[in-house]
């Protein structure tokens, strides 16, 4: 139990701030900027976690991002969710 506990709060805790670059919504995929950093993290729809049906973003959209290797995460408002 304690590990679920610890690896719950290392994946909050690594969630990062970033900004909308470009999102094609015909294709379903954009492009990121994390915030603090020149780094440019690619997404497609399938990435972004609690919405359903058509998804679309804006050009300097401030969304959240999370990576673990080749996995891309991403979800609208607050770290928390809120």
């Amino acid at each position: 139990m304690r590990r679920r506990v610890r690896e719950k709060e290392s994946r909050e805790a690594s969630w990062q701030k970033a900004r909308v670059l470009f999102f094609d919504e015909n294709l379903g995929r954009g492009l990121l900027r994390v915030e603090g950093a020149e780094e440019r993290v690619p997404f497609t729809y399938r990435d972004v976690i609690g919405e359903e049906g058509f998804i679309t973003f804006f050009e300097g959209e401030v969304v959240w991002v999370q990576r673990a290797g080749d996995r891309v995460w991403v979800k609208r408002g607050h770290r928390d969710g809120h």
